[in-house]
Order: structure tokens, then sequence, then C-alpha cells
């Protein structure tokens, strides 16, 4: 974890009031999958916290690491970020959070495949697990969901990987029309074989059905949980969730013990 003045490379507004920010930040840094950063322009006073971004995209170029985001600018931190423009600075403090790990896929008994199944701002969270996935050969589904085309997130960059992509818009505008979970189910459904790991980021209630239908085929879920977050790094103690394992629930942090957590370990 660095904290560290990044520099404003792009900024680009789109959708349905979505935004995507390059940042350079001058150190190297080990990034991996579903992690995050905290984020505020700075010398801006209010709002007072930073937001709590996934990271999107990773490059390392000498001894610079640039960094990419998306997010939907919902309230006065989001509005703040969207306003900036190349050159600006921004307070950065990253990388936060465990990683998606695909240690359960590399079983030396049997061959496992993965599914991941994304919506609206947690597509961001799933692109650098999807590439680390492809990038080792692993047999990948990945299931983009939102509400209409306006709301999808990074079909570009998602469509470029050997990856079988799945894309459904709750209108029907693109893709099937319908809910993603719905589009899962039906998949897994018609294998043979269920052999699969799931991992899922975006909306609770679409992680919650993505749990419950996995579980149904007795696959494991990893979530990627989203929370409000004052510091990033567990000392506010205000992105608690419950969670139970065997017969013990347990307040976590989404911050530091998340924010990946199994999918039938969360009190949805």
């Amino acid at each position: 974890m660095k904290e560290i003045i990044a520099i404003v490379q792009e900024i680009n507004l789109f959708g349905n009031g979505y935004c995507r920010l390059k940042l350079s930040v001058p150190t190297i840094l080990d990034i991996n999958a579903g992690q995050f950063a905290m984020l505020k322009p700075a010398r801006l006073f209010e709002p007072l916290l930073r937001r709590a971004m996934a990271f999107y995209q990773v490059k390392v170029i000498n001894n610079t690491t640039f960094v990419d985001f998306i997010f939907h600018i919902l309230g006065r931190g989001t509005q703040a970020l969207a306003e900036l423009r190349p050159g600006d600075q921004v307070e950065f403090l990253g990388p936060l959070g465990k990683s998606f790990s695909i240690a359960p896929i590399q079983k030396q008994d049997q061959v496992l495949r993965a599914l991941i199944v994304a919506g609206g701002v947690g597509t961001p969270a799933v692109l650098i697990l999807a590439q680390e996935l492809c990038l080792k050969r692993v047999e990948t589904y990945i299931f983009l969901g939102a509400r209409s085309k306006d709301d999808l997130i990074g079909i570009d960059d998602f469509s470029l990987l050997p990856a079988k992509l799945t894309i459904t818009t709750d209108d029907g505008s693109v893709g099937e029309k319908g809910f993603v979970t719905e589009s899962l189910e039906k998949f897994l459904e018609m294998q043979e074989q269920n052999n699969f790991v799931v991992y899922t980021c975006g909306p609770e209630i679409m992680m919650k059905r993505t749990s419950e239908i996995a579980t149904s085929f007795g696959l494991k879920t990893y979530a990627s949980l989203e929370a409000r977050m004052a510091c990033g790094f567990g000392v506010c103690v205000g992105c608690v969730v419950e969670i139970q394992q065997s017969n013990d629930f347990s307040y976590q942090r989404v911050c530091v013990e998340g924010p990946i957590f199994e999918g039938s370990e969360v009190v949805w």
C-alpha cells in the first residue's frame, strides 16, 4: 500500500453517466485482480473522504504505473473526480484489499473452468481477472449484464479476450434480454459437466442470486463485495459485513478481509 500523488493522463465520459479515469503513479505497484484504490482530487477539502475504486487496467512502463478506473457518477465525490482534467493531481492510496485467486482452478486432479459474472459498475473489477485466466489458458466464460446498452462497461476490452462472452441487458437493447443470472442458469443447465469456479462482482442482489445458482449446481463462488469506506485499510471499521463459517458468525471488514469472499459464507 502506498499513499502518493498520481497525475491524470486521460478522462472520458461515456454512456449513462460513467467516467473512465487514467492515472500515472510515479512508482512500480504490484496490483492484483480485484484490488482497489482510494482516490480523491488533491487539495480538495470537500468532500473530505476518498472514494474506493476497483482497478480496471494496469500497465507498468519503466518506473511508472498507469492505472485505469471506471465509475458511475453518483455523488459529490465521483462528480469531483469526473471534473478532473489531464495534468491534475489525485491523492492515491493503494493497492488495497485481497485479490481474486485462481488457485481453486489450479487443481492437479481435475480440469476446472472459470465463469465470470459481472453487472453494472462491478464489471471493471473483473477485467484483470479475466485477462489472467486467459493468459493461463483457463477455459473461461464471461457473462456481463446491464440495464441497457448505455450502461454496459468495457465490452470492447472483454471482446478481445479468448473467452466466450455473453451479454445481457434488462431492456434487450444489446445481447440477450433479461437478467444476467437468468442466462447463467440456462447455461449451467445445458452443461454435461459443471466443473466451474464462479467469480462475480456487481449489484448485491445479482451476486446473491449468482451464489445461489452456483451452490445449486455444487459450485464455489467468489464474490467481490462493495461497501461504503472511509479509510480503506481497516481502521474505521465502517465497511463490515456478516460472514458465516461453519456455525459461527463474524463481522469482517470488506477493505481488509475482503473485498473477495466466498459467496456461500456471506450473509446476504
